[in-house]
């Protein structure tokens, strides 16, 4: 896996791009798409949906300094060979769910 720094403001990826998906070791990650908003941290997942071969869905902007993991399709499958690993991705990929759909339900401001 690959290791980043951004600085604020700095994109992570842009909505159509094509590339892996991130984990976020540290600082937050402003997801923007469709006039919304989700603000994801640290241990959170962003841009699974490239772990199956389709384009980014929104922007992922950097909330001040953050570090990040790059995870890509290959990492993904030999993590998913380790049964501790296995399921410290699952759970980390349903919070994220969760706190999407939470978002999602949340009223516009």
């Amino acid at each position: 896996m690959n290791k980043i720094t951004l600085d604020d403001g700095e994109y992570l990826f842009r909505k159509g791009e094509y590339g892996g998906a991130y984990i976020v070791e540290s600082g937050e990650v402003a997801l923007e798409g469709l006039g919304r908003t989700v603000v994801i941290g640290e241990g959170d997942i962003v841009g699974e949906v490239s772990l199956t071969g389709r384009a980014y869905l929104a922007d992922a902007k950097a909330v001040g300094q953050v570090k990040a993991s790059e995870l890509s399709r290959d990492d993904l499958l030999t993590l998913a060979r380790i049964p501790s690993e296995a399921e410290a991705l699952v759970e980390a990929l349903l919070e994220k769910v969760v706190k999407l759909t939470e978002a999602l339900l949340e009223k516009p401001e």
